[in-house]
Order: C-alpha cells, then sequence, then structure tokens
C-alpha cells in the first residue's frame, strides 16, 4: 500500500498532465473554430449607400460564416496619382500580412486596383467582383480564378417604361455628368438615344451643365417632358454633390417626374425606375462567395452578365404626379407607401381580431349577466308598482317577451319609441312592434340599428336581446335598446370634418402632453399616423426642427400656465424629414375650476402659399433688376452710338482729307507716300471698326460658328509680332514674344484660327494702347491638350472696380483723368466671347498703374 508522501507526487504529476491536455485540447478547438476570411474592398466611401447597400447584401449571404474585413477607398472623391500611391501604401502595409479566403470587390476602381497590384499583395487569392460597369471578358484576362455579378443599367427598359407610365410625354431630358462611371455607359447611352425616337418625338441630353443652371431648366418644364437621371456627381463647375444632395436638388427643382438609373437615387423626391439594385449586387457575390468558401474554384463558376435590376418606385411621388398603380409592372417594389397592418403582419391583424372578438364576447357575457341580475330583481321585488316604477327610470326601452314572441310588457321609454302604448302592443308578435334594420360598417359590423315608430319617425338605437329564464326553463326574453341618435349624428358629422378636413386637427391632454385626439390629415401633413402619435407622444420632440425648438418650448410654458397666443406659424419636419411651414390655431379647455386640462387646435399647410410668397418676392427681384439692366443697356448703348460715330467720323475725315492733298499738283512723292501711309492707317482702323460691329452683331444674334484649321502657333506670333513691333518701337516701348521652352512639342495646334488671331491681336493692340513706357510681353505654352497665352503690359493698368467692366459690352476703362484712348469699347468683349465660344476663359490681373495682364486658354487637340 502507497504512503501519503509517494501519493503526494503522483497526484501533482497527474494534475499537469491534465492541464497539459485541457491546454492542447483548446488549442486543436480554437483552430477549427476559426472562421474563413473574406476582404470586401470597396471602391467608395463607407457613407455611399451603393456601397453600403452592397455590403448589406454580402452580409445577408456570409455575414455568419466568416470574418469579414471591409477596406474603402475612397475614389469618387479624391482618385489622383497622389493618391493612388498612398492607397497603395496603406493597402500594402494593411493587408498584406494577412491570408484571405476570397476577396470581394465593387466598382471599376477596385477592380482596375486589382489588376496592377492582386500579385503583389494578395498572391493567388480568388476574386468575385460585383457594380462592374458593362463587364466583358477582356476586363478578367489577368486573372486566373475570378468570377462576379455585372452592373448593367437598362436604358431601354426605362424608356419603355417612361413611355408606359407617361404616354403623353413627348420630349425626354437625359440628365447626367462627364464621371468615370458615366463615361462607361456613353456609348449606350448614345445608342440607345438615337432608338428613342421611336418612344419619343425628342430627346435631350444635359450633360456639361453646372448644378444651378440644371436647376433653373429643370423648374421651366412642362407636362409634355420627363426626366432620367443617370449620375450627376460632379457639374461643369467641378464641384461634387453627394448621390443624396444630387438627387434630392435634381427632384426637388423638377416640376415633372424624375426617373433614376440607380436605387441610391430613390427615396429622395425621385419617382423610381427599372434600376440597379445595390443590396442584390452584394448578395449576388455573397452567393459565390459562398460557394467558394465551400470548395468550388472561382473558375468554375459561371459569371453572371446578367445585373439583377428591379422595377422600384416611390408611393408618394406616384401619387404626387397622378401616376396610375396599375400601369406598374408586376413585381414593382414601393417605398414610402401607406402602412397596412394586414398587408404587412397578417399574423399580427389576425390575432387582434381574434382578441377583439374575445373582448366582446365577454362584454355580451356581461351584459348577459347584468340582464339575468335584472331578471333576478324582478322574481324577487314581487311588487309590480315599484317593479313599473324602476323601469320607466331606466334609461333604455325595455319590451318583455314570452316564449311565442309575444309582448307582454313595455317600459315608458320603449312606448316612446315604438309608437304603440303598452295596451296596444300588448299580445302582439314584436316584429309588428319592434322590428329595427340594422346598418353595416364596411367590415361588414352592425354600427347601430334603425327604428321606425309607428308615426314614422326614424330613430338610430342600439339594442340587445336577453332571454329570460326559470330554475327549470326558458319563459321568453327582453329587449333592451336605447335611443343613440343625437350621439351617431353627432359622431358621424364630426367624423365627416375631422377625415375630410386636410387640416390637421388634435387634441392634447396638459400638462401631460400626451394627444387625445389627432385627425387623418396627420399623415400628409406630418408623415405620421395618429396611431404612432397616440402611442408615442415623444414622436412631437421629432418633428419640431432644432431651430424652433425654444419657439416651441415657450409656447408650451405658456399654454401650462394657462397663457395662449392663439395663431402662429412656424415651421415643421415631417416623418421623411421634409420642412413644412404650418399655421397654428389653438384653445384651451378648462375644467369647472378654471385650470386648463387640455388644448384644441388645427395645423394648416401652408408650405404652398410660403413659396407663392417667396416666388412672388423672387419675381420682383427679378423685374427690378431687369428694369436696372434695361435702363443701363440704354444707357450704354446711347453712349455707344455717340462713339461710334465719332469713331466712324475720324478716319474717314483722315482718308477724305489726305485724300485730297495727294490731288495737288505740288504734292512731292514724300509727302504723297507720308499722305498714303495715313490714308491706310485710317483704313484699317475703319475695318477694324466695321469688323467689331459684325462680330458683334453675329454673337448678339447667335449666328457665330467655329472654323477648326490646323494652325502652327509660332507662325501665327511672329506674324502678329510683324505687325505691332512696328508700333511698339514708335511709342518707345518693348514688345516681346516668349516662346514655349518645350523644343520638343509638337506647335501645330486645331482650333479657329480667326477667333485665336483677333483674341491675341485685340490683348496686344489694347496693351501697346495702354502703355506708355517699358514692354509688352506674350507668352504662351501648350500643356494637356490646353494652349495658354498671356498678354502682360507695364501701361496704367486697371482698378479692382473697372476689371468686371472691361469685358462688357460698350465700355472702356480708363484710370487716367485724359480722354479714353480710341476705340469702340466692343473689343475686349468681343474677345471674351470668341474665347467662351471656343471652349475657354479669360482672366486679367492688374491694379492701377502696376500693369495689366490678360491670360485666356482654350482646348486644343
Amino acid at each position: 500500500m502507497l504512503t501519503t508522501n509517494e501519493i503526494k507526487p503522483i497526484t501533482k504529476k497527474f494534475y499537469l498532465l491534465l492541464l497539459l491536455i485541457i491546454f492542447l485540447h483548446g488549442i486543436l478547438l480554437s483552430n477549427n473554430n476559426e472562421l474563413p476570411k473574406v476582404l470586401i474592398l470597396h471602391s467608395y466611401h463607407q457613407q455611399f449607400k451603393w456601397t453600403s447597400e452592397i455590403t448589406r447584401g454580402i452580409e445577408s449571404q456570409i455575414g455568419e460564416i466568416c470574418d469579414i474585413q471591409v477596406q474603402y477607398m475612397d475614389t469618387k472623391r479624391q482618385f489622383d496619382s497622389t493618391y493612388q500611391k498612398l492607397l497603395f501604401d496603406l493597402i500594402y502595409h494593411k493587408h498584406k500580412k494577412h491570408h484571405y479566403d476570397v476577396i470581394i470587390v465593387s466598382d471599376n476602381n477596385a477592380l482596375n486596383f486589382l489588376k496592377k497590384y492582386h500579385d503583389t499583395i494578395f498572391q493567388n487569392t480568388p476574386i468575385v467582383f460585383c457594380g462592374i460597369n458593362y463587364a466583358s471578358e477582356q476586363d478578367f484576362e489577368p486573372f486566373q480564378q475570378i468570377t462576379g455579378v455585372s452592373e448593367e443599367v437598362d436604358i431601354a427598359k426605362n424608356f419603355k417604361l417612361i413611355k408606359k407610365l407617361q404616354p403623353r410625354v413627348d420630349t425626354l431630358v437625359i440628365v447626367t455628368d462627364e464621371t468615370p462611371t458615366v463615361s462607361r455607359i456613353t456609348k449606350k447611352l448614345s445608342a440607345h438615344t438615337q432608338k428613342a425616337n421611336r418612344h419619343f418625338g425628342a430627346v435631350k441630353i444635359w450633360d456639361h451643365i453646372s448644378m444651378h443652371k440644371l436647376e433653373e431648366k429643370l423648374s421651366d418644364l412642362n407636362a409634355n417632358y420627363a426626366v432620367l437621371l443617370v449620375l450627376f456627381f460632379r457639374d461643369v463647375d467641378d464641384k461634387y454633390y453627394s448621390y443624396r444632395e444630387s438627387a434630392r436638388r435634381i427632384a426637388l427643382s423638377s416640376t415633372v417626374p424624375v426617373y433614376v438609373l440607380w436605387d441610391f437615387n430613390l427615396g429622395y423626391g425621385t419617382l423610381g425606375g427599372y434600376m440597379v439594385d445595390g443590396f442584390e449586387q452584394g448578395k449576388a457575390a455573397g452567393e459565390m462567395t459562398k460557394r467558394i468558401l465551400q470548395g468550388e474554384k472561382a473558375s468554375q463558376i459561371p459569371i453572371k452578365w446578367q445585373s439583377p435590376n428591379h422595377y422600384k418606385f416611390d408611393f408618394e411621388q406616384l401619387q404626387k404626379f397622378g401616376i396610375d398603380l396599375n400601369r406598374l409592372p408586376r413585381n414593382s417594389k414601393l417605398i414610402n407607401e401607406p402602412y397596412s397592418l394586414y398587408k404587412h403582419d397578417r399574423q399580427l391583424f389576425w390575432q387582434i381580431i381574434t382578441v377583439i372578438i374575445i373582448l366582446l364576447v365577454l362584454s355580451i357575457f356581461l351584459i348577459i349577466a347584468a340582464l339575468n341580475y335584472r331578471r333576478l330583481l324582478h322574481k324577487l321585488a314581487q311588487n309590480h308598482y315599484y317593479l313599473r316604477a324602476l323601469l320607466n327610470v331606466v334609461g333604455e326601452g325595455i319590451i318583455d317577451v314570452d316564449l311565442n314572441k309575444k309582448i307582454k310588457n313595455m317600459n315608458y321609454l320603449a312606448v316612446a319609441l315604438t309608437g304603440y302604448s303598452e295596451t296596444e302592443a300588448r299580445g302582439k308578435k314584436i316584429k309588428d312592434v319592434f322590428d329595427p334594420t340594422p346598418v353595416k360598417t364596411p367590415n361588414d359590423k352592425v354600427a347601430y340599428y334603425l327604428l321606425r315608430s309607428k308615426d314614422g319617425t326614424s330613430y338610430k338605437i342600439s339594442k340587445s336581446e336577453n332571454p329570460v329564464k326559470s330554475k327549470t326553463k326558458e319563459s321568453g326574453y327582453v329587449v333592451a335598446f336605447s335611443d343613440i341618435t343625437r350621439i351617431i349624428d353627432n359622431e358621424e358629422r364630426f367624423s365627416r370634418l375631422a377625415e375630410n378636413a386636410k387640416d390637421l386637427i388634435y387634441r392634447i391632454k396638459i400638462p401631460e402632453g400626451q394627444f387625445e385626439y389627432v385627425s387623418p390629415a396627420a399623415r400628409e401633413i406630418l408623415g405620421y399616423s395618429p396611431d404612432e402619435l397616440y402611442h408615442k407622444p415623444s414622436l412631437i420632440r421629432q418633428f419640431i426642427p432644432e431651430q424652433w425648438k425654444k419657439y416651441v418650448f415657450s409656447r408650451w410654458l405658456e399654454l401650462k400656465n394657462g397663457m395662449i397666443t392663439g395663431t402662429y406659424e412656424l415651421q415643421v419636419k415631417d416623418k421623411a424629414g421634409r420642412l413644412k411651414w404650418v399655421n397654428q390655431r389653438s384653445v384651451l379647455v378648462y375644467d369647472n375650476d378654471g385650470h386648463p386640462v387640455a388644448m384644441e387646435g388645427i395645423v394648416t399647410d401652408i408650405s404652398s402659399q410660403k413659396e407663392v410668397e417667396e416666388r412672388l418676392r423672387e419675381s420682383n427681384l427679378a423685374l427690378e433688376e431687369a428694369k436696372e439692366r434695361a435702363e443701363e443697356s440704354d444707357r450704354l448703348k446711347s453712349a455707344f452710338l455717340a462713339n461710334i460715330a465719332h469713331e466712324i467720323r475720324t478716319p474717314m475725315n483722315g482718308i477724305i482729307g489726305f485724300a485730297e492733298l495727294l490731288r495737288s499738283k505740288d504734292t512731292t512723292p514724300m509727302s504723297q507716300k507720308k499722305y498714303i501711309n495715313v490714308i491706310q492707317r485710317s483704313s484699317e482702323r475703319m475695318l477694324n471698326i466695321i469688323d467689331d460691329l459684325v462680330n458683334i452683331a453675329q454673337i448678339e444674334s447667335g449666328a457665330t460658328r467655329s472654323r477648326m484649321e490646323d494652325v502652327d502657333i509660332e507662325i501665327l506670333l511672329n506674324q502678329i509680332n510683324d505687325h505691332f513691333e512696328p508700333i511698339a518701337n514708335n511709342k518707345g516701348i518693348t514688345l516681346t514674344i516668349e516662346k514655349d521652352s518645350n523644343k520638343n512639342l509638337n506647335k501645330k495646334i486645331h482650333t479657329d484660327l480667326y477667333k485665336l488671331d483677333y483674341s491675341i491681336r485685340r490683348l496686344v493692340d489694347n496693351a501697346i494702347k495702354y502703355t506708355n513706357k517699358g514692354e509688352v510681353k506674350v507668352h504662351y505654352v501648350i500643356t494637356n491638350d490646353k494652349l495658354e497665352i498671356s498678354v502682360q503690359d507695364t501701361g496704367i493698368g486697371i482698378s479692382k472696380a473697372n476689371q468686371k467692366k472691361i469685358f462688357e459690352r460698350f465700355v472702356q476703362a480708363d484710370n487716367t483723368p485724359l480722354k479714353a484712348e480710341e476705340g469702340t469699347g466692343l473689343g475686349l468683349a468681343i474677345t471674351r466671347s470668341f474665347v467662351e465660344i471656343m471652349g475657354g476663359k479669360i482672366t486679367v490681373e492688374s491694379d492701377v498703374e502696376t500693369g495689366a495682364k490678360f491670360t485666356f486658354y482654350i482646348p486644343v487637340k
């Protein structure tokens, strides 16, 4: 037998062995339970609804079986070369050390990133893609293990849909921008636009446009138009807009329905369409990922070339534009549809009905118990006169009927309502005296009974029938009924008023702040149903905007103290977050002690009135501005006519005068040459005036057209230098042409020679004209398909106040007290118009006595 000292070492070793076994088992168990790792590489940022919907779709399929890591590239808002390098460094250092079982990429930028760096960062990890615009086999040639789902908008179906929902539409306006996403669908859009003439009289594409100008044009559309929003993230001014702001502003400005191609643009005032669904894209990618994790190779899973698109619409917008729901395609999805308990949760609906029936049955049992108690009193009373008196003071008509359905007794109220005396009625069948007709509700429930008395008077009554039983058998039954005519009439009158009123009618308890009554108009004005407001009194805080809370709180304190301000206007925020102007009219209800116990009021939606007032105010301002512009235009044109007469008369006098001198026989050859030069300069000046008048007339009438041709910029500038260098030398100033330092650059460009030549000459001519000493420098550079030309002088300069005016027609700016230089005041106005017609822009940098620098750039090929 082992002793205690011998057992202790053995026991200690046993425990150590047991701990080791448990530790190893835990390691093996943790390894067996380790979830597969999946990386989601998103092209865009987390707050972008399209991206979040794709994530939600993926997680619906693999969220419970995978360890999902998400990386957002945020390339919609930033994607220059510097950012791409930083992005590579981030993803490389963040994910290189991890092993992922599958990489899911969304949208084209993420896929293009993997084309460059997949092998560098992720080795042979299989790829599942989604959200790739118009995917083709060539997009996936660099990858061995790849599958996924294509993203493709169906423009043709949307054309048919628009024509189906709005048969009278004649003109379709397509709104889009010039972002990389849109550029991938431009070819398809152009092809479908050509075919759209089968559906519409005309198709207009608004792409190269600012948001402000787009809103103005949308607000002028009539009922013959419809709008199809492709994407509008960046306008012509290079200003970025989120999908939420873009869709909201376009829908808010448009007077006609706005259809969309992506579901993230739905819910901000747009109507809907046959659209790409981000959730479905993510769901399809998640299903493919699950198959790969279950052992299939990505290359063996067919790519889904057909984009999983759906018909989706905003119920509120369908109602707003009066579009019949029966016209919608089958299986269309609706958002903002009024809540229906029966439609959304039938099980709960029938549970509520069951509870109501049980309560009704319980109520009937209670009534029967009450009548039985009354019958017991009748048996115990034994005193007929006491019973008669008792029945006559009951507020109900009572008829005692035997087993043969003949009347035995009636109380005073039954006599009054039936028109029969008790003596007349006794012994008659009850139907001959009391035969009310049930009036039912739309739910096939009895609302009340209509009783016609002997003299033809109608009463609205409630009734009940209860049997009269003895200990052994039934002896008959008792009919009890009440006149509820006034109650029913009042209820129907108030119900009609409240149900049909566009104004919100309410009653709030004081000081609790709970709603006792809310009319159905709450849905239209606030977006909340009466039941929501009954069960959640705190919702009142949600439809009071932050800027109005202090004001409303002060009014509430006044109400609690028995004071009321009567009528006032304020803004509220409905359930969808839209601000509305309302007119609030309230009265206090007092108890017998004079304390306020409730507030009753009416809320009227005056948003339309406010909009009309705002439009009137804006119209008045616009009319005033138009009047001022017209007066200014008349003044400038009058000054112009006076100036142009002088400008024409001066060279004409020179031509006529020196021509007369040439006719003189005493004129020497030297003088003849001098006179001919004067006549030539006067003729050139006259020709410039005529050119300016012709050019400004063409610009005003919109008849200016571009004539594109190949131009050698160095030759052109040399010609200009040859023309103006003598003029500059005569004034004692230097004219310098600075050429592009890049000798290998092709100096030939494709542009409008006349407009380019005119613009440079005008700027050089003005620079020499207003420079008395120093130099005039012309510099040009060609970069990235853009020609930039600057003309800098050391002349009198231009004040800040005059820098905007100098580009206006008929205006000359001169900072000196001397007489203005010769000219029509049209040169810079024509130059700016020519530069803008060529797709460019002109700017000026100057100040008084510091010279001026005019710079313009135009796109070239």
